[in-house]
């Protein structure tokens, strides 16, 4: 399976984000994805001390959309292309293409677990063990 992407965000600012975003949609000054986007671009850019590359962007772009927005990625669409991946590679193992299309699959879902909230009842990668 392909390499991990390391995440776009620690689960100490995926944390912080999910705060910022209940923030910014109780403000009447941030009504919409858009502003909340910007309110939480710069307030990343604040605490990480320099501005954010793209990937951090994307992450934060999607976290900025609404629950229940049919635009945005969520772990349950990753879990999806990791279960087409798995299944393919397995229904397809002696054809080239099913492995193609399943390491394809396979990169999509690091793709996309990289820009998303770890589960929110996993521990970190980097935390030791209980």
């Amino acid at each position: 399976m392909a390499d991990e992407i390391p995440p776009a965000l620690s689960a100490e600012e995926w944390a912080e984000a999910r705060e910022r975003v209940a923030e910014c949609e109780r403000s009447l000054s941030v009504p919409g994805p858009s502003d909340r986007l910007a309110a939480m671009v710069r307030w990343l850019s604040q605490i990480r001390g320099a501005p954010m590359d793209p990937h951090h962007v994307a992450a934060v772009a999607n976290a900025a959309l609404p629950d229940g927005d049919r635009r945005k990625l969520t772990l349950e669409d990753a879990a999806a292309v990791l279960f087409g991946a798995v299944a393919l590679k397995q229904t397809f193992a002696e054809h080239a293409e099913g492995k193609q299309v399943a390491a394809t699959l396979d990169r999509l879902f690091h793709k996309l677990a990289a820009i998303l909230p770890p589960p929110p009842d996993l521990p970190p990668p980097d935390a030791p063990p209980p």
